[in-house]
């Protein structure tokens, strides 16, 4: 009985991986170009701690395709970062609390609005859990009231022992940027450097 082994000719590589180039090509001429950065900070950054973006880097040893389909992964994050829609986000329920910085590094993938935490309250706890499946923008009120309306706790290394606060949201629409504070420190914080969009200082 012969057996046949189906051989893949280079040319017929090249081809397919140039389909595969052309089909991308295509790809990002549809998504639009990537955007720009925002305009410069009226604060200095020092002491806070900024979210970040997930990224889809292609391992060392990445075929071609692998590495232009992470490209293609990477790129589309950066239009949705540039085209937000809450709503096409949906969040199942959850039963345990989460920490500031998590919650955040979420927001920032539904809204694109960039946060700077203070370094102190970054790992502190919230407690927001929810029981129904919720909307991007469900979810993104619900983690608002937990940082305003809640107590959330942390360590205090100057007190040297556990604090609870509510938390207030500077707004900086111009720079896409929400600054992220203990309430008490909120206002002269907001005094020195104003806002340019609505901020939560009062829940």
């Amino acid at each position: 009985m012969m057996s046949h082994t189906m051989k893949v000719r280079p040319g017929r590589i090249a081809w397919i991986v140039l389909v595969i180039g052309l089909l991308l090509m295509a790809a990002f001429v549809a998504l639009g170009p990537i955007p720009n950065s925002a305009p410069t900070l009226p604060f200095s950054t020092n002491g806070f701690i900024a979210t970040t973006l997930p990224s889809f880097g292609a391992p060392a040893n990445a075929s071609i395709a692998q590495k232009l389909s992470h490209h293609l992964m990477d790129y589309s994050l950066r239009y949705r970062q540039r085209h937000p829609k809450p709503n096409s986000w949906s969040f199942p329920p959850n039963f345990t609390g989460s920490t500031v910085h998590v919650l955040l590094n979420q927001s920032m993938q539904v809204t694109s609005i960039r946060y700077f935490i203070a370094s102190d309250i970054a790992g502190g706890a919230v407690h927001f859990t929810h029981t129904n499946t919720l909307t991007g923008s469900q979810w993104l009120a619900g983690v608002e009231q937990a940082l305003t309306s809640g107590q959330v706790e942390w360590w205090d290394p100057s007190l040297k022992s556990m604090r609870s606060e509510k938390l207030a949201l500077l707004h900086y629409p111009a720079q896409n940027t929400t600054v992220v504070l203990p309430l008490s420190q909120a206002k002269d914080f907001q005094t020195k450097y104003p806002t340019n969009g609505p901020s939560l200082l009062t829940k």
